[in-house]
This record gives C-alpha cells, structure tokens and sequence, in this order.
C-alpha cells in the first residue's frame, strides 16, 4: 500500500444511499469498500443469543450466506472472495459453522493516519471516539459535511452523506 497517495473518508451513512441500495450485485472493488464500512471502528460487544460477543476495532462478525446475500452473490463466490482476500493478506479469517470473524488487516492505516505504522489491532485498546481524533481529521470532517451541503442539490440530497 502507498501512504504517499493519501487517504478517503467514506461515511458508513453512505449505504443508505439509494445508489449503494441497488438491486445488482457488488463487484470486487465495492465488496472492499464495503467490509472496510462494516468494520467495527471501535471494540464492540453485543448479544447473540445466549452469548456475549466482543469483536475488535477492524471486525466483523457476521457469516458467509449473509455477504453472499448483502452483496448479492452466491455463497461459493463470496468464499472465494474472502479467500482471495486472505491470499493477499487483506484479511484474517476465523469461520465455524454458523459465523465467520473477519480481521481486516491494517485497518488503522485505511481508516486513521495516525496508525500508518500499525497493524489492524495492535491499538484497539485505544480510545477511538470523536475527541480523541486528531485535529486535521476533525476539519476534514467538517470540510467534507460542509462541501456535502453546499454541492448536492435537490430534496434530501445530504441526508445520505453526514453522520
């Protein structure tokens, strides 16, 4: 991955665009992106039946008949989707029969510059909520929401885009 060339903030509000909301099937690139968004950003736990989950910054609980479904494919494609992703080191991948636990590997490099130099979740102890984001990131972010509103045009047009 090349540092120098930057970075992308993708608001996870984006998937309930009526874009991202469409009936074709996910390519590759989209099932990426995607993953990155369903990616806890913060250690997490929920309950799943009788069970305490915790999954950490960079997870994803979920099972391959539920991608395959999301992304509208079938489940042989998915899987080997996921695997290729393994082959490339993208992603860790922890399944049984009923759930898959997915890492993403450098997760911290995708989603903060701050963590350009760790792994996915060598910091997931770290307090990752607004106020401890760096301040460059807080402009960007009111930047963006800003540049959203004035640019998009029509009714609800910003709706899709700010958290």
């Amino acid at each position: 991955m090349n540092k120098k060339r930057g970075y992308v903030l993708l608001w996870r509000s984006m998937q309930d665009s009526e874009i991202w909301d469409s009936d074709d099937p996910f390519d590759m690139r989209s099932a990426w992106i995607d993953l990155i968004m369903m990616a806890a950003h913060k250690d997490t736990s929920f309950i799943m039946g009788k069970t305490r989950i915790t999954i950490l910054r960079g997870q994803i609980y979920t099972s391959v008949r539920k991608l395959a479904a999301r992304w509208r494919w079938g489940k042989d494609k998915t899987l080997r989707f996921l695997r290729l992703l393994e082959d490339m080191e993208m992603i860790r991948r922890d399944a049984t029969v009923n759930r898959t636990l997915l890492t993403l590997i450098n997760y911290g490099v995708l989603q903060d510059p701050r963590d350009s130099d760790k792994d996915s979740n060598e910091d997931s102890n770290k307090d990752t909520n607004e106020d401890s984001t760096a301040p460059h990131t807080k402009n960007v972010r009111k930047n963006v929401r800003k540049n959203v509103r004035n640019n998009n045009t029509g009714e609800g047009a910003n709706r899709n885009y700010e958290e």
